[in-house]
């Protein structure tokens, strides 16, 4: 979980993203997701 959102904020940081950044954000977002849907 910590590592989906210190990942998040480090690709956002930048501004400018291509497709694999997006594909990684959408990763995180799906394992935080999963995440507080266990808890």
């Amino acid at each position: 979980m910590v590592t989906a959102v210190l990942l998040t904020i480090v690709i956002s940081n930048d501004g400018e993203t291509n497709w694999f950044e997006g594909a990684t954000l959408l990763a995180a977002y799906l394992i935080k997701g999963i995440g507080f849907y266990l808890l």
